[in-house]
């Protein structure tokens, strides 16, 4: 927990790892509170791991299908 807050500014109130039976962390839930504009929102973020070793490409999104959140999170 200490770690995440060095990276990331914002305390974190809980994490929870889930290890499976091969001694490999298979899932990790983290909640926190973070600033955002005038706002304080908690966010939580649940990663599940499921493929060790194998390589993946990420491709992101068409730009048709993003939006910029920066000025809503700002405003509010």
């Amino acid at each position: 927990a200490e770690n995440f807050t060095k990276l990331t500014g914002d305390p974190v109130d809980a994490v929870e790892v889930w290890i499976g039976e091969d001694g490999l962390v298979r899932r990790m839930r983290t909640s926190w509170d973070q600033e955002m504009g005038k706002q304080t929102v908690t966010r939580e973020e649940t990663v599940d791991y499921i493929a060790f070793g194998k390589r993946f490409v990420v491709k992101p999104p068409p730009k048709s299908q993003t939006f910029d959140a920066t000025k809503a999170a700002i405003e509010g």
